[in-house]
């Protein structure tokens, strides 16, 4: 096969070469020059010539980065931080999934603080986008030059390796155009010494930075360096620099000797070649950047562009980077030149502007065509066991809540007319209304009468305990620090519920006076363990940092002579030095041996206001990171009712620290949940986002939050921001928020370029078709872990080598059942794809690939009859399939007339398969396309999808299932209009998944070819096997939701053979990338 690529890009660039071997000179073969025109159209049409004759075989899928020149060692001192950051804004944005910098030996050897701390910012920048880094370092004599080959090698590894210890780049080409930085260097270099620098400096990066992969580049003339690389075991990568069509005869060959060496390939750096006739004394860098900017050539950027990502596509190349991405920003009339000062200057400004070319937008479109979305290819999304159903406002002036554990009453503060806060009670109905609500503290004489607040219930629902503030302090009008949610000059109190009796818990003695020497204390927090036998709260004991020092106060909750009171009062947890000074307690464990915990506590860099949510080992000490976000508020966390989850509050971006008024900063604010070894994060709430249920409508900040009893709804503070745009200006209210469960567990990428498949409890293996380098579908296997990949179709002799697809496991496992294409038939061979099935016959072959039967025999005449979705019954002595039986009149039934076929599988005494008792079923009241889906588990059913009813349209299919001895039939979705395919009984039969267009409008002519053009959305759903309960699992078409990846087709699906995950082929129509996810039910 990739000789044969090999021979068919050669065959395409013949007419190129003719072409480009009088461009690359600039002068025509008698001596005088060409003028632009000339150039810009022979160009032309070797560029279009590649692009028409192999895009239809350009079927592998890209990586898009771009080199950041600005960021080139002879340019990042000069290029404000702000201009390099808006480039990479714009590469992410025109969907580039990595950037590449040449750095050099500048401003390392120099010790330029400045623009090393430029560098810092530009790759934190980088990663902050969730770019990929690649470093390609190249030498430069505009800050060094060197006496030897050695010189430039010793400095090298210094400088290589602090670069690689300070940003642990995804790939590090050690060597870079051999030739090129010979040149630059003065010295000929053979390549056994570049070889050696190679070898030695991929086992130091490795030793730094064990992930990042390590490459060499070269051009097409570095015949003798490439072959010395291809051979060195350390390299990973090679990657190749295109500046002509004349290389890609040598690149083809470089390719297929580097894959057959397993070395991944892509395109490093690419530009057309320059428009221009040397002068003498001119180098190579001078040269190649002459012409780049000149409007007159925008359009051929465009097309060379295009013309290389078709070429890397139909090598399956891992990525193309194009070099001058000043072009995407900028061109000009006249004095095109890269390396112009003018013309960068220009390009500046166009970034700050935020202008954009028509360059700029073919990339971004091929991106689309040709790219692997990163999201895509690294799909991995954990889900918590809750969504949010609903969400209302409970209380429009309220602030901490705490759910009793009798269920219908809540405990809350409020701020009352006087300032102050005070505690009250709740009572709601049984359809979670408010039905009544009273206050506990207002008045009462044994109680301080200013801050009452943060009330926590005792487990019994006896006693709640609270924070009071003392009537004599220090600073008695700032009321801020006071208030309940910060608790200075506090002391602890209990509130017996019976009989409205109050009792002091603490006596902490307040600060009166500026000069008394007493610390500023205070309590917050107050947490009881499930037995109510345990309390701890959080106290402020000593100045220091900006909140001062912070520790977790823990004791003995003791109820004598029906009076409680706190004994072996002591300190359970203090952060160390080494730590930063703030924590407080959150929740206990269910089992009471942990304590969940918030602070600064991963050093002294940690930001005081970032904190992150731990887990205290009471038993051990043993302090666990569950966030690891420093830079983020994480606090107010919960354990969830089951105790695998921690439920907390994070901002969705970092607070300026730096700013004193902090708390007046605009921000908004979710619920987060995080399992409790550290391993899974996912978003609960989404009050921000307009596509839930739960949107505010406003900027929404939320604090603590409590659980029922039932663990079915959370209680939470709620902050409102009715604020100007520079001051925010939070409201306080509490809101009563609902919780179904959550269906999904994960969703992942399990395979790109994948197709229809199956997956055998037998032998745990799955079976699938996908499109291969020419263009036809073949069958493979592979395992769940994606190892023992295997081909079964491809290059076999007694099959034809055209579409085979769509294959189904025998339940033994050791057959499977397919469509195979005729070798030849009227028809085009795009009806023959297994997602049409038309000139196709049914065929049996053993699991391993070596055996094969033909089971039908259908004529290849202009009926275009053929077969669809084969399947075998739960015991394998039938078998199912769809069988096109002719064509139908009339634009509306455009996909034909089909018929459900039923028939036993028999083996004679050779062991060779053959169907009889063939039996035909066509329930649909009009002559309509029918598509099967499988049997039931019990094997009394079948069902198959079709537009059953009379006058339905063929793209309005429903969900069918028909008894195969009684032929009652029945209609599980019956939506006349929508599209519902690919339906498929669990494993116990008590469920169906299948794919839906419920939600969205489609024409009926978009079903005829699946484009970028299509208006077709699905997403997969389920229902109870009766067509109950039926409710929507995936949101991959929904902004807002985190599985949206933008406009995608669920197509064909398999359930896990213990029922507890699915495996669904889903279509990104953006990016025409067809990929297999897995989805984990929980």
């Amino acid at each position: 096969m990739r000789k044969l690529l090999s021979f068919l890009v050669l065959c395409a660039i013949l007419c190129a070469i003719l072409s480009c071997l009088l461009v690359r000179h600039n002068a025509k073969a008698d001596g005088e020059k060409i003028t632009k025109e000339q150039y810009n159209a022979l160009l032309t049409d070797a560029l279009k010539s590649i692009i028409v004759k192999f895009k239809p075989l350009a079927i592998g899928r890209l990586k898009f980065r771009a080199n950041l020149f600005f960021a080139h060692e002879v340019c990042i001192k000069t290029v404000p931080l702000d201009v390099l950051k808006l480039q990479v804004d714009a590469l992410k944005e025109a969907g580039a999934i990595g950037v590449d910098i040449n750095m050099g030996l500048f401003p390392w050897l120099d010790d330029d603080k400045e623009t090393i701390s430029k560098y810092d910012a530009l790759i934190e920048h980088i990663r902050k986008n969730d770019l990929e880094l690649v470093i390609n370092p190249a030498y430069s004599v505009v800050y060094h030059k060197v006496t030897s080959f050695d010189d430039w090698s010793n400095k090298a590894k210094v400088v290589y390796a602090e670069i690689v210890r300070r940003y642990k780049p995804d790939i590090f080409v050690v060597a870079h155009e051999p030739t090129t930085q010979n040149m630059r260097m003065g010295f000929d270099t053979p390549p056994a010494e570049w070889t050696k620098f190679v070898k030695e400096m991929v086992q130091k990066v490795k030793e730094i930075s064990q992930n990042t992969r390590c490459g060499a580049g070269v051009l097409h003339n570095e015949w003798e360096f490439f072959k010395e690389f291809v051979k060195c075991s350390e390299l990973e990568t090679i990657s190749f620099d295109v500046y002509n069509l004349v290389g890609l005869k040598e690149i083809n060959k470089m390719v297929e000797d580097a894959k057959k060496s397993n070395k991944k390939c892509y395109i490093e750096e690419t530009w057309r070649p320059p428009f221009y006739t040397p002068q003498p004394g001119d180098n190579l860098d001078t040269i190649m950047g002459k012409g780049v900017g000149l409007k007159e050539f925008e359009e051929l950027d465009c097309l060379w562009l295009e013309a290389i990502a078709v070429y890397a596509a139909v090598w399956q190349m891992e990525a193309v980077t194009p070099f001058w991405i000043q072009t995407f920003f900028k061109y000009v009339e006249k004095d095109g030149d890269a390396l112009s000062r003018d013309y960068n200057l220009a390009v500046v400004e166009a970034v700050l502007k935020g202008e954009r070319t028509k360059t700029y937008h073919k990339f971004s479109e091929l991106v689309r065509s040709y790219g692997i979305l990163k999201k895509l290819e690294n799909l991995d999304i954990r889900f918590p066991p809750f969504r949010v159903k609903s969400c209302r406002i409970l209380q429009e002036n309220g602030a901490r809540a705490d759910w009793s554990p009798k269920g219908n009453i809540i405990a809350f503060d409020k701020k009352g007319d006087d300032g102050f806060y005070d505690i009250y009670l709740m009572e709601l109905d049984d359809s979670s209304n408010v039905k009544q609500e009273w206050c506990l503290t207002k008045d009462v004489k044994e109680l301080p009468q200013r801050h009452i607040g943060n009330p926590v219930w005792h487990p019994s629902g006896e006693f709640l305990v609270f924070q009071a503030e003392e009537m004599e302090h220090y600073n008695m009008a700032d009321t801020w620090v006071t208030d309940p949610g910060i608790g200075c000059y506090h002391n602890l109190w209990a509130f017996r519920i019976r009989d409205n009796k109050v009792f002091k818990l603490t006596s902490y003695q307040p600060k009166v006076s500026l000069t008394d020497g007493k610390v500023v204390q205070a309590v917050v927090n107050v947490r009881f363990a499930p037995d109510g036998k345990r309390i701890v709260w959080t106290e402020r004991y000593a100045d220091g940092g900006r909140w001062g020092k912070w520790r977790i106060i823990g004791a003995d909750f003791v109820v004598e002579n029906d009076e409680p009171s706190l004994k072996n009062v002591k300190p359970l947890f203090m952060p160390t030095e080494n730590m930063g000074a703030y924590c407080t307690a959150m929740d206990f464990s269910k089992d009471g041996k942990s304590l969940l915990i918030a602070g600064n506590l991963s050093g002294k860099e940690h930001n005081e206001y970032g904190m992150d949510e731990y887990i205290l080992n009471l038993e051990t000490g043993r302090l666990t990171n569950l966030t690891n976000t420093p830079d983020l508020w994480e606090e107010g966390s919960s354990f969830s009712p089951d105790g695998e989850w921690v439920v907390f509050m994070r901002n969705a971006k970092p607070l300026d620290f730096k700013d004193k008024n902090w708390f007046f900063q605009k921000h908004i604010r979710e619920l987060w949940m995080v399992r409790t070894d550290g391993s899974w994060t996912a978003q609960l709430t989404h009050f921000n986002d307009e596509n839930y249920a739960e949107y505010q409508g406003k900027p929404t900040i939320v604090c603590k939050q409590s659980w029922s009893p039932d663990g079915k709804r959370l209680v939470a503070l709620l902050g409102h921001d009715y604020g100007t745009k520079e001051k925010a200006d939070y409201h306080l209210k509490i809101a009563l928020i609902e919780l179904e469960e959550q269906p999904i567990k994960r969703i992942s990428t399990f395979l790109m370029n994948g197709g229809r498949l199956d997956w055998c409890a037998k032998n745990n293996l799955i079976v699938f078709d996908k499109r291969c380098e020419d263009g036809f579908f073949d069958i493979y296997t592979i395992s769940p872990d994606k190892t023992n990949l295997r081909s079964l179709t491809a290059g076999v002799k007694d099959l034809t080598q055209k579409h085979n697809g769509n294959p189904a496991w025998h339940p033994s496992g050791e057959y499977i059942l397919f469509q195979s294409e005729m070798e030849s038939h009227i028809g085009s061979s795009k009806f023959s794809e297994p997602g049409s099935g038309l000139w196709c016959n049914l065929y049996l072959m053993t699991s391993d690939g070596k055996k094969f039967w033909k089971l039908t025999d259908y004529s290849s005449g202009g009926e275009g009859r053929g077969v669809l979705h084969p399947h075998f019954s739960p015991d394998g002595k039938r078998i199912l399939w769809a069988e096109r039986v002719g064509n139908l009149k009339g634009a509306k039934q455009d996909w034909g007339e089909w018929a459900l076929k039923v028939a036993d599988l028999i083996f004679d005494k050779d062991q060779n398969p053959h169907l009889e008792n063939i039996k035909t079923f066509q329930p649909a009241e009009q002559p309509a396309f029918l598509e099967t889906h499988g049997f039931s588990p019990d094997s009394r059913k079948i069902i198959f999808c079709s537009n059953i009813k009379k006058g339905q349209h063929c793209t309005g299919i429903d969900i069918c299932t028909l008894e195969l001895e009684t032929g009652k039939l029945e209609n599980l979705t019956d939506s006349f209009f929508d599209w519902d395919e690919h339906a498929h009984f669990s494993p116990d039969g008590k469920r169906i998944v299948w794919m839906c267009s419920a939600g969205y409008k489609f024409t009926a002519d978009s079903l005829k070819s699946v484009s970028k053009e299509t208006d077709v959305h699905t997403d997969l759903w389920m229902m109870d096997a009766d067509g109950k309960n039926k409710r929507r699992l995936t949101y991959f078409n929904e902004k807002g939701h985190p599985e949206y990846i933008g406009h995608t087709i669920c197509a064909d699906n398999c359930w896990r053979p213990d029922g507890k995950a699915i495996a669904v082929l889903i279509l990104n129509v953006k990016t025409s990338a067809w990929l297999i996810v897995f989805i984990e039910l929980y």
